[in-house]
């Protein structure tokens, strides 16, 4: 089983190159071991090369990152395709135990995590702070998704298929 740590590149990380502080991210790989790293980021790659640079030298876990090109890094559908993409590849095969650093970035990609970490995928979630380093965060409330849009186009090809009289008759 990999443990796979996933989280947005945020202004916080970017700057720790040139300041003695650390961001969330780092904090979060000297506090606990991942075997893998998947970062999401909508800054310019120039910007992000050198701390993508940077991770891959202070760490031996496997460090993969994505451009994801949204509209605004407040727009809730471009965030949310761009993580749930994300989360369905990393629970593809079933064997990983992955947990999501919900400190970077902006409080839409934050809420985003949460959402569907409550919703669709069996998460860990972690926050890091300079004051109290890394914390696993217990969310304490459950949400239900009682509508979601994949499931709704499911339906209505259901209801198509069984209104067209095609459906066999035991």
């Amino acid at each position: 089983m990999k443990h796979i740590l996933i989280s947005w590149i945020g202004g916080n990380d970017l700057n720790s190159l040139n300041s003695e502080q650390q961001g969330p991210i780092l904090t979060a790989l000297q506090a606990q071991s991942f075997d893998q790293l998947e970062l999401l980021y909508n800054y310019p790659k120039s910007s992000v090369q050198p701390y993508l640079q940077h991770i891959k030298n202070i760490t031996s876990a496997t460090v993969s990152a994505y451009e994801e090109k949204l509209t605004s890094p407040i727009d809730f559908g471009d965030i949310y395709t761009a993580a749930n993409n994300h989360l369905q590849s990393l629970f593809f095969d079933g064997n990983n135990q992955v947990s999501i650093l919900l400190s970077p970035g902006t409080p839409a990609m934050q809420a985003v995590w949460i959402l569907l970490g409550k919703t669709r995928y069996p998460v860990v979630f972690y926050q890091s702070s300079l004051e109290q380093g890394l914390q696993k965060v217990e969310i304490p409330f459950d949400i239900s998704a009682e509508f979601l849009p994949e499931l709704a186009v499911n339906t209505d090809r259901q209801l198509t298929h069984i209104a067209s009289g095609q459906v066999s008759v035991n």
